[in-house]
């Protein structure tokens, strides 16, 4: 959790500038952490609710979709931390809301941007996806706005449900489901010869299935984590696709570690992988 964030939202925002973020990142235990800077009671009942435990479920829509009968239009960035969400929350509208016509009226909209540049084709990280990455984010909503709540027609409800850009080709695409109804599925595994924990390391993906190889290990260190470079970010300067060898060439680092003991950070990011064996 980005818990200074929730604490600048009330924090005074000259004040906020004088706040040292990478201390008060540290700052244990995390209930009391933004004690001095902020009175953020919201936040004290997040950190006394670690599980999806009845707190979370009284605003969870989860067991609620079928109780929906109004289309929605799901509008997000393959870089915004909420991407995953929003996902799962337009699959839920299209598979389980009251009645087939607000399931087939739901759309998904999803372009090449974090959270704080939804609708832009401003350049960020280390990647320009083009002029054509923008849209008219205001005129987006007011057709869709002018024919749910006004009835008038805009072609909205004959568009394909799902339309998304695609990194790489960088270009706009239609499609009707997500995932998509025509995806393969493949299985691949890491392997190493106990040494893939840097940009230096011997490890390999491949579809393989792994044989006697020896263990990998590396050392957890709560109090000297791993920097966050890039990928899905709430904030601009972390988010994106930039270049991660400056982190990748630390020592420490494997494979940017997944959850390791009590106190994990549960962090878990795959990288570009140098070596790919298909068999």
């Amino acid at each position: 959790m980005h818990f200074a964030w929730i604490g600048g939202r009330t924090c005074p925002s000259e004040g906020w500038d004088r706040v040292d973020r990478q201390r008060l990142y540290r700052r244990l235990p995390l209930i009391s952490a933004l004690d001095d800077i902020t009175d953020r009671v919201i936040y004290r009942d997040f950190i006394r609710h670690p599980t999806f435990d009845e707190y979370w479920k009284s605003y969870s829509l989860k067991p609620r979709y079928g109780d929906v009968d109004v289309p929605a239009l799901f509008i997000s960035g393959w870089y915004d931390n909420f991407i995953h969400e929003v996902i799962k929350t337009f699959r839920g509208w299209r598979e389980e809301a009251r009645s087939e016509e607000t399931r087939r009226q739901t759309k998904l909209l999803v372009g090449p941007w974090p959270h704080m540049l939804v609708g832009s084709d401003t350049p960020f990280g280390c990647v320009n996806f083009g002029a054509g990455s923008g849209i008219d984010l205001v005129d987006t909503q007011l057709r869709w706005f002018d024919r749910r709540l006004r009835g008038i027609e805009k072609g909205v409800d004959d568009e394909p449900a799902v339309r998304l850009f695609v990194i790489g080709e960088n270009v706009w695409r239609d499609e009707h489901d997500w995932p998509l109804a025509r995806t393969q599925r493949a299985r691949f595994y890491l392997h190493s010869q106990g040494g893939a924990n840097s940009l230096f390391g011997n490890d390999l993906l491949s579809n393989r299935l792994p044989a006697d190889e020896p263990p990998d290990g590396y050392v957890y260190d709560p109090a000297d984590p791993v920097p966050t470079l890039g990928g899905q970010s709430l904030l601009l300067e972390d988010a994106g696709p930039r270049d991660r060898r400056p982190v990748e060439r630390l020592a420490r680092v494997h494979e940017r570690a997944a959850r390791c003991g009590p106190g994990g950070d549960g962090a878990a990011r795959t990288r570009a992988v140098r070596r790919i064996d298909r068999g």
